[in-house]
């Protein structure tokens, strides 16, 4: 492996460390201050009507409802 300057951890400021050595020190949960940061949820992407009807976010009678009607009609006539 190529030689590295020595790396300091940047959650804790523990130092000398190689690239092998702070991948350690963080994932084997030896840097209190990386494990206190609480996991975050995913912001949620738009990903068309499926995704809201899989996540459950269509209220019935909702406009989203509504063009999801519309654009099964419209596949039907289209594709069949």
């Amino acid at each position: 492996m190529a030689d590295f300057a020595p790396i300091t951890c940047q959650f804790c400021g523990e130092g000398d460390f190689d690239l092998p050595g702070i991948k350690l020190h963080l994932l084997s949960g030896w840097c209190d201050a990386f494990n206190a940061i609480e996991d975050v949820k995913p912001a949620r992407r738009w990903t068309g009507i499926g995704h809201l009807e899989a996540t459950g976010y269509i209220p019935d009678g909702s406009s989203a409802e509504r063009d999801k009607r519309n654009a099964l009609s419209w596949q039907m006539e289209n594709h069949s």
